[in-house]
């Protein structure tokens, strides 16, 4: 109950002082425009009273204190009293710097004050003495950034006054790097925006393409591309999202019917994606998928030997990569897979079947070193007898089906779907049981 007395006076106190605060401005502003001279400090006693007592003064009387002096000092600045503006400002900044010790939230204030120093200081070309309070506002911001990354435009903002500052003092040398500071954080705002807009993008995409508005989608699929190659070169977290809006573009396009456009689109993923590797050796399985697209997509423009030039590469180099790198090696399997797909419609029977067994024999090692990969081994066999079926080659896809079958049913709890089951029994030469 003491507790609760004492908040109850608290309060009735600070209510009676805000009260005499209001009714002491008021005061001196009638007598003020009567003509009495002492109305002006009468009015600024009364301000600093009502913002003392509407705060909370047991916890921040700084803080109260400060917002006074603001307050004053942007009326004088409005009145185009000056020196009376600088004297405010000067006080507020005092206080200010009391608040932050314990207070972060409040480094905006003072970095807000500081900029109101140097504008007035500005207008009355008193560079020297704007200097430091450029110095003391860019400072400040940095620690507010810190903070809050959302006070990163005004920072941006105060480096650019402190560079004109020192231009202005002939100090061009000094300016340089405050100015380059300048660039470096602008361009992470634009670097943020373009990113947000990016993603904007992809989502009208994903939208337009849903609904097959494939010419509405292009323009957006063309522009998200253009910004995250961009951006993805100094942010290795959007690199995967420009292979997907490679891949979105080129669905987009293909709707349209433009293959060479695909083509080029292709071309640029690989340009983009060497780039990379040469700095991110990691990124080799991404620059080997890209080659594969580029190979696809020479086909759809009649140019089949390219084509298997590229294939060959994109296998070349997981074949290499997963040499050193034995967590790649489901990713040379897939590789085998994806490339003995294509080959197959193109009647080079012996090199699909050259490139299926590859994949298959790295299959076959993986689930004998680890169970779980025991299903990715069935589904393999399954799309194996299912390519040299279409193939022409039936005896062979009967071959691998009959593997697949008998792998399934040692285990057909983690051997796949039953549609699985299915394609393997019709090419194994077995009907069944459902």
């Amino acid at each position: 109950m003491a507790k609760t007395a004492d908040n109850l006076t608290s309060q009735v106190l600070r209510s009676l002082g805000a009260w005499l605060g209001t009714v002491a401005a008021l005061v001196g502003v009638v007598t003020w425009i009567s003509g009495w001279r002492g109305g002006h400090s009468l009015v600024t006693l009364g301000l600093l009273v009502v913002l003392v007592f509407a705060s909370d003064w047991k916890v921040s009387p700084h803080l109260g204190l400060a917002l006074g002096y603001v307050l004053v000092a942007n009326w004088s600045f409005a009145r185009s009293d000056l020196e009376e503006a600088g004297k405010y400002y000067a006080k507020a900044a005092r206080r200010l710097r009391k608040v932050v010790r314990y207070r972060d939230n409040e480094l905006w204030r003072l970095a807000t004050a500081h900029d109101q120093r140097w504008r007035l200081l500005t207008v009355l070309d008193r560079h020297e003495d704007a200097l430091p309070a450029a110095r003391e506002a860019a400072d400040a911001w940095r620690a507010a950034v810190a903070h809050d990354t959302a006070r990163t435009p005004q920072l941006a903002e105060a480096l650019n006054r402190l560079a004109v500052t020192l231009g202005q003092l002939d100090r061009e040398a000094d300016a340089i790097p405050i100015t380059e500071e300048a660039i470096t954080v602008n361009r992470q705002q634009v670097t943020l925006h373009e990113g947000h807009l990016a993603r904007n993008l992809a989502n009208l995409v994903i939208s337009l393409s849903d609904g097959e508005h494939w010419e509405r989608a292009l323009p957006p699929a063309e522009e998200v591309w253009t910004i995250r190659r961009r951006l993805a070169v100094s942010d290795p977290n959007l690199r995967d999202e420009v292979t997907d809006d490679a891949d979105r573009l080129r669905r987009v396009l293909y709707h349209l019917d433009r293959p060479a456009e695909i083509l080029h689109v292709s071309e640029s993923l690989v340009d983009h994606e060497r780039a990379l590797v040469a700095d991110d050796p990691d990124r080799l399985p991404a620059y080997a998928e890209a080659v594969r697209w580029l190979g696809t997509s020479l086909v759809d423009v009649d140019r089949v030997p390219e084509a298997k030039t590229r294939w060959y590469e994109a296998l070349e180099l997981l074949r290499s990569f997963s040499d050193s790198n034995p967590a790649a090696r489901p990713s040379y399997a897939t590789m085998c897979e994806r490339v003995g797909h294509t080959l197959g419609p193109l009647g080079a029977t012996d090199e699909t079947l050259a490139v299926i067994r590859t994949g298959l024999a790295i299959r076959r090692t993986l689930a004998d070193e680890d169970d779980q990969h025991h299903q990715e081994l069935v589904r393999a066999l399954a799309g194996a007898a299912l390519r040299l079926s279409f193939c022409g080659q039936p005896d062979l896809a009967r071959q691998f089906a009959a593997e697949g079958l008998a792998l399934y049913r040692q285990n057909p709890e983690t051997s796949g779907p039953p549609q699985v089951l299915q394609v393997l029994e019709e090419h194994a030469g077995e009907e069944s049981d459902g």
